[in-house]
């Protein structure tokens, strides 16, 4: 990954942790999914080039890993992105 995408993926990830905190973790408020979203779509900016390039049907899985910044709480949460081509 380049430094301006990683640059701009964890921007986008650290707006929407805060989004996340400001909203009491209420994963459904409209903030946190507006930031949820423009995440996604960075994400998806950069491996599209990747599927795009493959010359057979490709799946594609990358695990993450959602860790709070603050110290006052140490929950995180794992989830799996899945692009299939």
């Amino acid at each position: 990954m380049d430094e301006a995408s990683a640059r701009e993926i964890e921007r986008l990830r650290a707006r929407m942790h805060r989004a996340f905190q400001e909203c009491g973790g209420n994963l459904q408020h409209p903030l946190v999914l507006q930031a949820s979203q423009a995440l996604d779509r960075a994400l998806n900016r950069y491996w599209r080039p990747s599927l795009n390039s493959a010359t057979s049907p490709t799946t594609l899985v990358t695990r993450f890993t959602f860790t709070p910044h603050d110290s006052t709480s140490s929950q995180g949460s794992t989830g799996y992105a899945i692009a299939i081509r």
